[in-house]
């Protein structure tokens, strides 16, 4: 919250199940949590969605706006992605990419994508690549100017 200077004291828990339970009892106030898990209490107005940290705002809850809407260039967001090992051909990279794109693309997979407020992005391994190195940035940086060390 370094660039509101909102102060944030972190719960650790055993996973991310009590924690929810915590926030639907009142005993937290805040939790980040992902669509997936916490949409239906979001629909049975159990809980309170705030803000989404996707660049972009959720068409499962069009009227959450995103942080970026407050915080300029502010992403910040849980993604997935299918990798190799290192060394792995370019013709095996490739086809393994189009092969994974095809999947994605398919309706069945699109369904149930969208039932989990999961926004597929696609691209290719060099995107993907970018990805990656963007959040390493940013994400270091945060630990830097936060000081956040690994115990």
């Amino acid at each position: 919250m370094l660039k509101t200077g909102m102060q944030v004291t972190n719960v650790p828990y055993r996973g991310a199940a009590p924690a929810l339970g915590d926030l639907v009892a009142g005993q937290v106030q805040l939790k980040l949590d992902n669509y997936t898990t916490s949409g239906q209490l979001i629909a049975d107005r159990k809980l309170n969605a705030l803000t989404v940290t996707s660049p972009k705002r959720l068409r499962q809850l069009p009227d959450v706006p995103t942080v970026a809407e407050t915080i300029p260039g502010f992403e910040g967001y849980l993604w997935m992605g299918l990798m190799a090992p290192g060394g792995t051909s370019q013709p095996i990279v490739d086809k393994l990419a189009a092969a994974a794109r095809k999947i994605v693309a398919s309706p069945n997979v699109q369904a149930r994508f969208d039932k989990d407020g999961v926004e597929s992005v696609g691209g290719s391994p060099d995107d993907f690549r970018a990805l990656i190195s963007r959040e390493i940035a940013q994400w270091r940086e945060l630990a830097r100017n936060t000081n956040i060390t690994v115990d």
